[in-house]
């Protein structure tokens, strides 16, 4: 899982403009980080200064057993082995089990070959492209981790938290102070969006 979703220690914007958090932790369905001290404080709060490798770790073991149970829905009668049952916990954890009936129809008709097709499809537009181009290759390596049980290599990304603190007005920063602070520390600390750090 770390594989595809990176490992990030502080808060950053998916490919949905959503704050997420750890590996692939959605923190809210809706809302971006900077929208987050005033639509859900709490929540910000939690994460302003970031995660331990230790709170990470909890969190996908969390996240993990929700798409566990997604995966043992009794719309599947069919047993599925160790490789198929990753590759629905990786689709799953990505992109959600609702909306799924043709994929659960092609198990239950053990149409591995069709289930495999779904999965490399899913989040593909009727023109043939994918709503977002980084799903490509993970809907590739799904597909192929279903039929073939095919794991991918590679190392996870990891995204540390920048230096910079938040001033004690916060979230009312400055927009050049942090811009500024962040461009001269992009690619020592792993500033992301845009070089506008968040968190610790």
């Amino acid at each position: 899982m770390a594989l595809k979703e990176g490992i990030a220690q502080c808060m950053y914007h998916d490919s949905r403009g959503l704050a997420t958090i750890g590996i692939g932790h959605l923190i809210q369905p809706r809302g971006s980080i900077t929208a987050m001290p005033t639509k859900a404080p709490a929540k910000f709060e939690q994460y302003r200064n970031g995660l331990t490798d230790e709170e990470i770790n909890e969190i996908k073991r969390q996240d993990i057993q929700k798409v566990v149970k997604d995966v043992a829905d009794p719309r599947i009668k069919v047993k599925l082995n160790a490789c198929q049952t990753d590759a629905l916990i990786s689709l799953f954890f990505n992109a959600g089990a609702g909306g799924k009936q043709r994929l659960y129809d092609s198990l239950n008709k053990c149409d591995f070959s069709a289930a495999a097709t779904y999965i490399k499809n899913y989040g593909k537009k009727k023109d043939g492209t994918y709503i977002n181009p980084e799903l490509e290759p993970r809907r590739r390596e799904e597909a192929n981790l279903f039929l073939h049980c095919k794991y991918p290599s590679g190392t996870a990304a990891r995204v540390r938290c920048c230096t910079y603190k938040l001033t004690k007005t916060f979230p009312e920063v400055k927009p050049g102070e942090y811009q500024a602070k962040c461009k001269s520390n992009k690619g020592k600390t792993g500033c992301q969006e845009g070089g506008k750090c968040y968190g610790i």
